[in-house]
């Protein structure tokens, strides 16, 4: 037999003190699937209670390596992480002080991050004597797995049992089986059915005989639309089930499920061509492409609001999709993202992918999918969408990038700006971070030369900017004011009121003053 290899393993429920790769004994039989990124199944702790884990790496082999302990089980056939993404867990451990398994879920595909079940079956070949002599409650599990398999909970349920002590008995006897499983979200999928043999059906079809008024109904359809799924058969033919069921009995029609496909918009969007940009923006769009050819890291797009910020950089992402790698857009909040993902739609059609928390789980699982598959390239969603498994990266816009909810609140607490900065430099790929406002980091690093900078100082097209009146409230404090309106905003709101026009106060905080200052000097002590 060929002796076990060692892999190094990041573990699940490791307080951040204690963890560290653990090493494991790979069995000969689980060692073909066996790769960076697998996720598995292995003891841990005194108990050697099974948790999972994902493989960070294959080891030399020790002269120890019969005391380590082994993997119990692979519990995905591919691997949920690329080398790019075990590298970025490291970065993520050693800056935002999380454990290896908490940055690595950040990659994983959505719902994978569900628990380890137990899984019974029944045991070949068991005596009937043996079950003869077995009480009511074993009895009880031995049947019910005589039909088919059963995770613990519900097997407890169905047998009456109140707890797991049975289970556990007839599995030490061997009379029962007990495996580890992950629970995972499948695809959506609908039943859809289609002709065994056309030619056959069609003579058949001939003999007046053979079939049912309701059955022909049937068969001449499907002839006609080729594959339909079982629901619109029975609707439009105006048959129930049981026709069509009988047909497949009979070997006619068979059965077979076709996966259903999200669309990030449920409308229908014509596809546009994006407008002439201006001399400002056309200027930008050049710099920053020159800085994408030239493979540098980071740009600064500041730009008023209404500039036309997002026709630039859209412009960009025309170039880097030319070019055959994957493009990721973020945006800070969930409200945004169905009016970006439109203009990304009416662009780029069925190359967008979004990814952000207000897709439900099975939604984000079928995104993901795409951007893995390399169905889609555009990547469109908020915070975590900067972990999405594009295979060629290109360029990472962050837009609004100075908004706070770019910073994760739990743990990790990472900020996607520092992960854009790290897979762009992995992948000598361009970022671009576009504000009307930019962070007092981002402008500093543009000021002092690390960014380059691309100014858009005029509205698009026509639009003017709006006249603004700075007022100094010391001077309404002076002239005797000491209410929170200045003499200004109050006759403005008047001139409002007078041509039954509206007007819109806005606060920058609620509750009470963090500070006391001198009404004369203006001195904050």
């Amino acid at each position: 037999m060929e002796a076990d290899t060692i892999a190094l393993v990041a573990v699940e429920g490791v307080s951040f003190h204690y963890d560290q790769p653990f090493s494991y004994r790979i069995p000969p039989a689980l060692d073909a699937s066996i790769s960076p990124g697998t996720l598995v199944a292995v003891p841990f702790g005194r108990g050697a209670k099974r948790r999972r884990g994902i493989i960070l790496s294959r080891a030399a082999k020790e002269d120890s390596i019969n005391q380590l302990r082994p993997i119990f089980a692979v519990l995905a056939i591919e691997p949920m992480v690329n080398a790019e993404g075990l590298a970025l867990a490291a970065f993520l451990k050693e800056r935002t002080f999380c454990t290896l398994f908490e940055a690595l879920r950040l990659m994983m595909p959505p719902g994978s991050e569900n628990r380890l079940v137990q899984i019974y079956s029944k045991a070949e070949d068991v005596p009937k004597s043996t079950i003869a002599m077995l009480t009511k409650e074993e009895q009880a599990v031995i049947s019910l797995l005589g039909k088919h398999d059963f995770q613990a909970e519900k097997l407890c349920k169905q047998a009456g049992l109140s707890d797991m002590h049975v289970l556990e008995e007839l599995a030490e006897r061997g009379l029962i089986l007990v495996r580890e499983d992950v629970l995972t979200i499948s695809h959506a999928s609908e039943k859809m059915v289609r002709l065994v043999d056309e030619q056959r059906a069609q003579e058949i079809l001939r003999d007046t005989k053979k079939l049912t008024k309701k059955r022909r109904a049937v068969v001449q359809y499907l002839l006609s639309e080729k594959e339909v799924s079982l629901h619109d058969v029975c609707y439009y033919v105006g048959v129930s089930r049981g026709v069509v069921q009988a047909l497949k009995q009979l070997k006619m029609v068979e059965f077979f499920d076709r996966p259903i496909r999200y669309t990030p918009l449920r409308q229908r969007i014509e596809s546009v061509k994006l407008p002439q940009l201006s001399a400002e923006q056309q200027k930008a769009y050049e710099g920053l492409l020159a800085r994408y050819r030239a493979g540098a890291s980071a740009s600064l797009l500041y730009g008023v609001t209404g500039s036309g910020k997002t026709q630039v950089f859209m412009r960009l992402i025309e170039d880097v999709r030319a070019d055959g790698r994957d493009v990721l857009v973020l945006v800070p909040e969930i409200a945004l993202t169905p009016q970006t993902v439109m203009h990304f739609v009416a662009r780029f059609g069925e190359d967008v992918a979004v990814l952000h928390s207000g897709l439900s789980a099975r939604e984000r699982l079928e995104e993901w999918r795409r951007i893995k598959e390399g169905v889609a390239h555009v990547v469109v969603g908020t915070r975590s969408a900067i972990f999405a498994p594009v295979s060629h990266l290109g360029a990472i816009i962050l837009d609004e990038e100075q908004e706070s909810t770019y910073k994760s609140e739990s743990s990790p607490r990472y900020h996607a700006r520092d992960v854009a900065r790290f897979r762009c430099a992995r992948n000598n790929a361009s970022l671009v971070f576009s504000s009307a406002t930019p962070s007092f980091e981002t402008f500093f690093a543009a000021q002092n030369g690390r960014y380059a900078l691309f100014r858009l100082t005029k509205r698009f097209g026509k639009e003017q900017m709006p006249h603004v009146l700075t007022v100094d409230m010391k001077e309404e404090l002076a002239n005797g004011n000491s209410g929170p309106l200045s003499s200004t905003l109050l006759e403005e709101l008047r001139r409002n009121l007078g041509s039954h026009q509206q007007s819109i106060l806005l606060l920058n905080r609620r509750g009470y003053n963090t500070f006391v200052s001198c009404p004369q000097c203006g001195h904050v002590f």
